[in-house]
Parts: C-alpha cells; structure tokens; sequence
C-alpha cells in the first residue's frame, strides 16, 4: 500500500511538472511521459500482484559492438571444413527429430509480448494480421520472422561473403554477410538490414543493424523500428548433423528488454528447391483485388471526375 501510494504520488507530480511545461501534446516523444508511462506500469503491476517479464537468458560471450573490434575479429581465420557447411537446411522442430536437443524459447508469442514497449504492444492489438501482412501478398516480411517457427535457407561460404538465401525467397530475400568490413557509417534502412560477420572459432557470429520498420518480429504482428538489431551465432553441433544457430534481438525503442531463440537446422541437400509463392492464380487474383479494394474505388473517383 505504502509503495502504491509512493508510485502515485509521483505519478501525479510527473503529470504535474509535464503539464507545466506544455509537454502533453508530445507525450510519447518525451522523457518524462516514458517515466511517467514505465511508473503506471509498475502500478498496475503492484495493484494486480503481476510479477515484471523475467529477465531473458543471454548467451554468455563477448559482444563486440565498436568497428575496430569487429574488424579485428574478421581476421581470425575460418574453420578448415567451411566448404562443408555449403548446402540447403530445413528448421527440425519435432522432438523425434531433433534427438534430444532443446531449442531455447520454441514459443515465441508470450515472450515477445511481455518485452513490447506500451506504444508497440497497442500497434500489435491493433493490427489486422491479414490486411496488414505484407509476406501474404509477397512483399518483403523479413529474415528474421522466417525463423522463428519453420522455414529453410541455402548457405552458401565464400571467403569474404556468406550468403544466405531463404527459401521463400520473394519475402524473406537474401542475407548477404560481409566478412570483410563493418557496418558503413550511414546504413540505409532495408527489410534485410545489413549483416557483417566473423568467426569466434567455429562458430559463425553474425551482426545485423540497419532494417526498416516495415516488418514484425514474428508473424503474431509485434512491430519494431530501425533501431532493431539482431545477433546470430552460427556452429556446428552432433558432428554436422545440425546448424544450431543462437538469436539475440535487441530494440531498445520497441523493446523493454533484449530475448534470445535457438532453432536446429538440419541439412538436406546441395540446392534449394524452387518456391512458389502461390500457384492459384485466381486465388491471388481474388486476395490481391480484395486488398486493394479501396485503393481501386479511389482511383475510379478520380479517373471519372
């Protein structure tokens, strides 16, 4: 009740000193209605006995942020089987298949939601998880929402590049990870981002910045920005059978907090298999005219005027 109170009592003179200042028409873009926000919050929390989002288990490893480390670390040489890693992969999600190993956080949703920032979790209720998603009509969605639950890509390690192409290529595209240069210095936001990489001894480390805010962290529609950045370490594991590849995603504009996946990717071939996108073309042509329905009722008013 005491802490309650004290909450509140600052909650009002936040709400006070804001008013003073004429700072309420821009509310979310100050600093003082994000406190005053995160306190009713924690408010809410405390009347309710709703525990805070635990914290996310991060990897623990060094993570190298600044431009001459990373250039430092592209240096260190690439393991001697590189070429071997060469091929398509298909996530393994079924307990049977994966042969005892534990991916970390397999559902995703709740743990996404519980990191939003207010502003991202009201855009997330918000959003029309059809009319809104642009991977339904094969438009860009985003690498990193093409891992979260299923999905496949070709790895292809070349000396300087790695690409990575996924297998619904038409929304997911291609990662292209340079090994010989960190981030430019102005990153032109993109749906893929940019990706620089180097090795930690087997493992492939792979950091990305750069995206725009056109996609969602996964396809329960939670948004970001372009302040996302997101980490991937990439091995080996049960003597090449599987990729295990560890994410972290960061945001500190749409997230409270940093969460971090692994997902299993086990080889099953030299090429990746042509995808179709949809292959009903009446069906398309139907979802297509519906979605843009208003868009085509505007441009009749125009062109009959």
């Amino acid at each position: 009740m005491v802490r309650t109170l004290a909450f509140a009592l600052v909650a009002c003179a936040l709400m006070g000193a804001s008013f003073g200042f004429g700072l309420y028409s821009g509310a979310e873009r100050t600093s003082v209605f994000v406190l005053l926000r995160d306190v009713k919050g924690r408010i809410q929390q405390i009347r309710t006995g709703e525990a805070p989002p635990a914290a996310v288990p991060l990897p623990q490893f060094t993570r190298l942020y600044d431009d001459e480390s990373i250039a430092s670390a592209q240096k260190n040489a690439a393991p001697s089987n590189v070429l071997e890693w060469a091929g398509f992969y298909r996530m393994v999600t079924s307990p049977k298949d994966l042969d005892g190993l534990e991916p970390l956080n397999p559902w995703l949703p709740p743990l996404i939601h519980d990191r939003l920032q207010p502003w991202a979790r009201a855009k997330a209720e918000a959003t029309d998880g059809i009319a809104d998603d642009t991977g339904a009509v094969c438009q860009p969605a985003g690498w990193f929402r093409a891992t979260g639950f299923n999905g496949g890509f070709m790895l292809i390690p070349r000396p300087t590049k790695i690409v990575i192409a996924y297998a619904d290529i038409e929304m997911h595209g291609v990662q292209r990870v340079y090994m010989n240069r960190t981030h430019p210095a102005h990153v032109l936001p993109t749906w893929n981002g940019d990706s620089i990489g180097y090795w930690d001894g087997d493992t492939l480390v792979v950091d990305t910045v750069g995206f725009n805010d056109k996609s969602w962290l996964q396809s329960t529609m939670e948004p970001h920005t372009e302040e996302t950045r997101v980490l991937q370490r990439i091995r080996r594991v049960r003597e090449g059978a599987f990729l295990e590849v560890h994410y972290v995603i960061e945001d500190r504009k749409a997230l409270t907090s940093a969460y971090a996946y692994t997902r299993y990717f086990r080889r099953v071939g030299d090429t990746m298999p042509e995808n179709v996108c949809n292959d009903d073309l009446q069906i398309w042509r139907d979802y297509r005219n519906e979605a843009l329905k208003g868009q085509l009722a505007r441009a009749r008013e125009v062109r009959n005027r």
